[in-house]
């Protein structure tokens, strides 16, 4: 059985987790995924590796601190993606091409002044065009080279464009995926 091929949505890509939102606290983030392969007992010939689960997802558990507004910024976020983008949703921190959803119901818990939210995502689908989405609101347009065209170009050195080495690292790594 192969592995799940990637689905980029036509409808463009999933929302973001929003800027104005705090991410969440690295002690309160786990990543949970199940076992891919194992040791499969053979009768004869060597030993060889059998594949256990190819299409379960990565599970991510994370906490939340929220002030009361961010709060209720996370819960009208939350509703525009129920309600327009299927559950799913994008957070760089998450990182990579993964889209998720909530696996279960988050919750909220008071801390101070504020609260905890505490949730579980799950990945949905692969998107390889989220990246590249999330990073043109930063760097305005991306070019993928595919590497496989066989043309030859000729620098004329009179271009206006702009490549990687005129990019401050720092802004750079500030907006990853």
């Amino acid at each position: 059985m192969p592995e799940p091929q990637a689905m980029p949505l036509a409808a463009g890509p999933p929302p973001i987790w929003p800027d104005t939102l705090p991410e969440p606290q690295a002690e309160g983030f786990t990543v949970k995924g199940p076992p891919r392969v194992e040791v499969a007992d053979v009768m004869t010939g060597i030993t060889r590796l059998a594949v256990k689960a190819r299409t379960a997802p990565m599970a991510f558990e994370f906490q939340v601190y929220m002030s009361q507004l961010e709060m209720e910024i996370f819960e009208g976020w939350y509703r525009d993606v129920i309600e327009n983008h299927d559950g799913e949703f994008y957070a760089h921190w998450i990182g990579g091409s993964r889209v998720v959803a909530f696996a279960t119901n988050y919750a909220y818990a008071p801390l101070g002044s504020g609260w905890v939210l505490s949730a579980a995502a799950v990945r949905t689908r692969i998107d390889p065009t989220i990246c590249d989405a999330y990073l043109s609101t930063i760097f305005q347009n991306i070019y993928r080279a595919d590497l496989t065209a066989t043309d030859i170009y000729e620098a004329d050195l009179t271009s206006a464009d702009r490549y990687q080495d005129d990019w401050d690292l720092q802004l750079i790594a500030a907006n990853e995926c």
